[in-house]
């Protein structure tokens, strides 16, 4: 029983990741402005693999949808669009949800 509340309580702070990083208006500010280039993010320069905060590939699946249609939406074009999205969108976007989720 406490497994499976801890299971439904992860669930529950990943959904909230998720509501957040596809509503927030300030973080889809932010976003699109990594992907213009008019803010760079640490990311972008890191070596090193992102930890995968979300407890389903849905709930990922989600996410990376919003993000590519951020970077669709943009006449700014880069080499690689997935390596972008993993490796610099998608933890930027993690940060942030998670840093705003925890102050509330």
């Amino acid at each position: 029983e406490r497994a499976q509340q801890a299971e439904d309580q992860r669930r529950v702070s990943s959904d909230l990741l998720i509501s957040f990083i596809t509503q927030d208006k300030g973080l889809l500010l932010h976003l699109e402005a990594i992907i213009a280039g008019k803010v760079s993010s640490t990311w972008a320069s890191s070596k090193g693999r992102v930890n995968i905060f979300f407890e389903e590939d849905e709930q990922l699946d989600r996410v990376m949808g919003f993000l590519t249609s951020l970077v669709e939406a943009q006449t700014t074009r880069c080499h690689n669009q997935v390596a972008f999205m993993m490796d610099v969108l998608l933890p930027e976007a993690t940060i942030h949800a998670l840093s705003a989720v925890h102050e509330c």
